[in-house]
C-alpha cells in the first residue's frame, strides 16, 4: 500500500553486501567526489586483478552539513586510504558506495 517499496521485495532481499577495499584514485573526471576504489576479494581475487584505470567510481557518503553556496564538502580520502562501504546494485557490483574509512591515512599526493 502506498508508493513505499517492502525490503522484501528488493531483488537481493533487502540484504546490505558490504566490502572493504582501498582507494586508488580521487581524481574524479566528472568532479562529483567519486573516487576509484578496489574492492579487496572481487577485484583483486586469484589471477583476475582488475587495473586501476578499470576499477568502478564509488559514490562517497557524506555527513549530513548543509551546502554553502549550493557546494558541499568534498571527501579527503587518498589514494590508499582503506575503506568500508557496500554495493548499491549488489547483483552487479557495478556502483560501489564508500561509507567510512579504517585508521589509515593513504599515501598523501607524492604516491
Amino acid at each position: 500500500s502506498g508508493s513505499l517499496v517492502k525490503m522484501s521485495t528488493q531483488p537481493h532481499g533487502g540484504q546490505m553486501h558490504f566490502w572493504v577495499g582501498e582507494v586508488r584514485n580521487k581524481q574524479d573526471p566528472d568532479e562529483a567526489g567519486k573516487c576509484q576504489v578496489i574492492v579487496h576479494g572481487y577485484h583483486n581475487a586469484g589471477n583476475d586483478t582488475v587495473k586501476d584505470d578499470d576499477l568502478p567510481w564509488a559514490h562517497c557518503l557524506m555527513n549530513n552539513s548543509p551546502s554553502v553556496n549550493k557546494i558541499g564538502q568534498t571527501n579527503d580520502y587518498l589514494p590508499g586510504s582503506t575503506v568500508i562501504g557496500f554495493w548499491l546494485d549488489p547483483e552487479t557490483k557495478r556502483v560501489p558506495v564508500i561509507i567510512g574509512s579504517l585508521h589509515r591515512a593513504g599515501f598523501g599526493q607524492s604516491g
